[in-house]
Parts: structure tokens; C-alpha cells; sequence
């Protein structure tokens, strides 16, 4: 019974991550606040009361195009992944972040 139960934890794990991808595609002409107003606004919201418009606290070695983009393309356990963000759109996105970011 208990490796049943066992298995059955570890196929609703499975099947979560697997879900976890969102279907969302940028319209032609989006630009990066758009893109993260349709896609991360959900969850990523700009609360920080000492640093007005910040949204996210970033380090050095995570500010930067190819780290979001990792970010953005594979998610984490509880963000979901948005592979159709790419090449100018991803780079447009990765612009506001930054633009509305702590570098610390």
C-alpha cells in the first residue's frame, strides 16, 4: 500500500511539471511591458514599498539576458514555462525586467 501511495505522489509530481508550460505567444507588435503585463503580471507584481516600479530583486550574475531567458524558457517548480517568448520578444521582455529591477 505504501508504494502505491508512493507512486501515485510521484505521478501527480510528474504530471504538474509537466503541465507547467503556458501557451502564451506574443502579438506582433508587443513590446516588453505588454509581453510582461500578459504573461508574468499574474504573479510578478511591483510591491516593493522601498523601491517604487521595482518588480524583481536580481543579483549581478542574474541580470542579464541569458538568465532570464533560461528563466523564462524553463520555468521553475512554480512558474510555468513560455517557450513562444523568443528572439525579439524575449530580448524586449528581458529590457523591462531589467528596466524595473533591483541590481544588487
Amino acid at each position: 500500500m505504501r508504494h502505491r501511495a508512493s507512486n501515485f505522489a510521484c505521478s501527480i509530481f510528474i504530471v504538474l511539471l509537466t503541465a507547467c508550460s503556458k501557451s502564451y505567444t506574443p502579438p506582433a507588435e508587443a513590446g516588453g511591458e505588454q509581453i510582461f503585463q500578459e504573461a508574468c503580471a499574474e504573479c510578478h507584481k511591483a510591491e516593493n514599498k522601498d523601491a517604487p516600479g521595482m518588480i524583481f530583486n536580481l543579483s549581478h550574475k542574474t541580470a542579464n539576458l541569458a538568465y532570464i531567458t533560461e528563466r523564462v524558457h524553463n520555468g521553475s517548480l512554480l512558474m510555468p514555462r513560455f517557450p513562444a517568448i523568443t528572439d525579439t520578444k524575449m530580448q524586449a521582455l528581458s529590457d523591462y525586467i531589467l528596466k524595473h529591477s533591483l541590481i544588487q
